[in-house]
């Protein structure tokens, strides 16, 4: 059987989205028998030091090797003049990685006008090595471009993002089956984005991988989720999921992407990229004479 872990989540670190805990999200992962988890929080790494810190007890009481790989999703700006954002998740795979994107957050956090962090693309050409990124979901500037038609523009941002981080780039598909009752303008978005996807993939050599955005842990936890995001939204008159957000297992992964198998069995590559480093350091105290 293929493996398969999840490198777009968010917990309850990313405001008004979801509705999981960091110690939810793990412990789905290791009942699941994954290696592994990203933490991808949108705009924020404001969970990563409980993400790796409860990781490290989980191996420590299990003698196991589970692997925290933290990420964050970013909303990109053209410029800081530009009202235009699109999505794209990073995953840091080694201390330098993780490093800079702590610069990257940092300085996405200095201007309060836009009322959410954002970053410009210079930030991330300066300080993108150690990382790898992952165009995101249908919010980000090739998914949109290419479900709107706009296929040239999501040409251009994939070839600036190949350009940087060659074959630390890879094109995300998502499948959100919705059924009947909840959002189905979603499985539409995501088959004509899904399509181009392949299509771009192909032609300028891009690996993809399979991605499940997803926003709860059981599918229990449906009905609640989607209370929770019509109240955050204020858009209380038609459904805002496709009810599929939930953590899927590595089979209901497999079965969604069948025939696209590259795209489950690079989620382990990406794994295998990314190395286990120690995030924990003394406090620094400044010495002042007595």
């Amino acid at each position: 059987m293929r493996d398969f872990i999840h490198l777009s989540t968010h917990s309850i670190y990313s405001r008004c989205y979801s509705t999981a805990t960091v110690e939810d999200i793990v412990d789905k992962a290791v009942s699941l028998g994954m290696p592994g988890v990203a933490l991808t929080d949108k705009a924020n790494m404001m969970g990563v030091m409980v993400f790796f810190q409860y990781c490290k007890k989980i191996n420590a009481a299990r003698h196991s090797n589970f692997k925290p790989i933290i990420g964050c999703e970013l909303n990109l700006r053209q410029s800081e003049s530009s009202d235009l954002m699109s999505q794209i998740t990073v995953l840091a795979k080694n201390r330098t990685g993780y490093e800079n994107l702590l610069k990257i957050m940092n300085d996405s956090c200095k201007d309060t006008c836009f009322h959410t962090a954002f970053t410009i693309p210079m930030m991330l050409e300066q300080h993108g090595q150690g990382l790898i990124v992952l165009a995101g979901n249908l919010e980000g500037g090739i998914q949109d471009g290419a479900s709107q038609n706009r296929i040239e523009e999501a040409e251009e941002i994939l070839q600036w993002c190949k350009q940087i981080w060659g074959d630390d780039f890879y094109l995300e598909i998502q499948r959100h089956p919705a059924e009947q009752g909840w959002n189905q303008d979603i499985i539409e978005k995501e088959k004509q984005a899904n399509a181009a996807i392949l299509d771009l993939a192909s032609k300028y050599g891009v690996n993809i991988v399979a991605a499940n955005h997803w926003r709860f842990i059981e599918p229990s936890d449906a009905k609640a989720a989607e209370a929770f995001a019509k109240h955050t939204s204020g858009i209380m008159d038609k459904p805002r999921l496709s009810g599929q957000e939930w953590l899927k297992s590595q089979d209901e992964m497999l079965a969604l992407f069948e025939d696209v198998p590259e795209a489950i069995d690079n989620t382990m590559e990406i794994f295998e990229k990314c190395e286990y480093y120690d995030i924990c350091s003394e406090m620094a105290v400044p010495a002042f004479p007595l």
